[in-house]
């Protein structure tokens, strides 16, 4: 769905495997950053991005640096920005040990929307 630019039906799809009980952590970071980041702010839910975010980050015990910038861009959508920064900062020092350059870029990209208080927009 999302390939197809079907954002609202891969959303969906994401989200009634998750609350079936699909506690996927890449499923639940993809559908984490889409309701942070959607361009469309009729998508966005700040509150359920944290969410599921939040339990990917668990389940994989913060171990890739993107999943720091997918809950980084759900506190962001909330607002909180000091969050989203000391979040976006760990996961720049794990894509720095790990050699994740595109998810370094990412971070560093992030870090500027979220120092001028502006959430961000996945493009």
């Amino acid at each position: 769905y999302f390939k197809e630019g079907e954002i609202t039906q891969g959303l969906n799809f994401y989200l009634n495997a998750l609350n079936k009980g699909h506690l996927d952590p890449v499923v639940m970071n993809n559908a984490a950053w889409q309701l942070a980041t959607h361009k469309d702010q009729r998508i966005r839910n700040g509150n359920l991005a944290v969410k599921w975010a939040l339990q990917a980050f668990q389940i994989t015990k913060g171990r890739q640096a993107t999943y720091y910038d997918t809950l980084a861009a759900g506190y962001a959508e909330k607002g909180m920005f000091l969050e989203a920064l000391k979040l976006v900062e760990k996961g720049l020092a794990m894509a720095e040990t790990s050699g994740d350059l595109s998810s370094r870029n990412d971070l560093l990209k992030a870090k500027g929307y979220y120092l001028r208080k502006i959430p961000h927009r996945g493009e």
